[in-house]
C-alpha cells in the first residue's frame, strides 16, 4: 500500500524554466547567451545544489565572467528566479488533501538554500505540512545517485514499496524505482495529478477501505 508521497521541487511544485527566466529578464539574445554561459554552462549554478558553492559565491564567480552591466540581471537569476516562475498550485493543494487522508509527505530535491526563501515567501505552502525533506546541498548528494534516496528512506524509516516519487527527470524516477519505489514522471501538472490520483485509487490508503 502506498502511504508516502515524495516530491521533487522544480517542475513538480514550482516551475523551473531558466530559458523563460532569462528571456523575461533580458531581451537581447547576445546578452542572454552570455548570462546563460556565465551561470549554467560554467557549472556554477549546479554547484550550489551539491553544497560546493553558496549563492553569493556562485553569483560573484559568474559576475567575474561578465562586465558590470550584467549585475542586476545576474542578481535576478541567482536571488529572485522564483518570482518569474509559475507555482504548481493544484499539485500543492492536492497535497493538502492527501495530508488530511493520512499520507506522509516529503520533498527530495536537488536544490540550494533558496528553498527556504521560497518557503518563507509563500511559494511552497506544502513545506508547512511536510513530514520531512532532503535537500541536496545540505547532504552533499544529488539525484540520481541512489544514495540520496536511500538516505531519505533511512532517515525517516520509510519502506520503498510504500512510496511514490514525483520528478520531472526520467533518470531520477528510474533511480527511485531501482530501490522499489513507484515513480511518476511529471510532464505537466495536470498529467502528474491525474497519474497520481489513478495510482492512489488502486494502491493508496483509501483503496483498501
Amino acid at each position: 500500500m502506498i502511504d508516502t508521497i515524495i516530491y521533487d521541487m522544480g517542475n513538480v511544485l514550482i516551475e523551473w524554466n531558466p530559458e523563460k527566466f532569462l528571456h523575461l529578464i533580458e531581451t537581447d539574445e547576445a546578452r542572454i547567451a552570455k548570462l546563460r554561459t556565465a551561470i549554467f554552462t560554467s557549472g556554477y549554478w549546479p554547484r550550489q545544489d551539491t553544497g560546493e558553492l553558496d549563492a553569493d559565491k556562485a553569483y560573484h564567480m559568474s559576475l567575474a565572467l561578465l562586465d558590470d552591466s550584467y549585475q542586476e540581471s545576474l542578481r535576478q537569476i541567482y536571488y529572485h528566479w522564483y518570482e518569474y516562475a509559475d507555482v504548481f498550485t493544484k499539485m500543492q493543494d492536492y497535497a493538502q488533501e492527501l495530508k488530511k487522508q493520512g499520507y506522509k509527505l516529503f520533498v527530495l530535491s536537488n536544490t540550494a538554500a533558496s528553498y527556504y526563501d521560497l518557503a518563507k515567501k509563500g511559494y511552497l505552502p506544502i513545506d508547512e505540512i511536510l513530514d520531512g525533506k532532503i535537500l541536496s546541498y545540505e547532504v552533499e548528494m544529488v539525484k540520481p545517485d541512489v544514495a540520496i534516496y536511500q538516505y531519505l528512506l533511512d532517515k525517516y524509516g520509510l519502506e520503498a514499496q510504500n512510496c511514490v516519487f514525483l520528478d520531472d527527470i526520467k533518470g531520477n524516477i528510474e533511480a527511485a524505482q531501482s530501490l522499489g519505489m513507484q515513480g511518476i514522471q511529471v510532464i505537466s501538472e495536470n498529467q502528474a495529478l491525474a497519474d497520481l490520483k489513478v495510482l492512489l485509487s488502486k494502491y493508496g490508503r483509501l483503496s483498501e477501505q
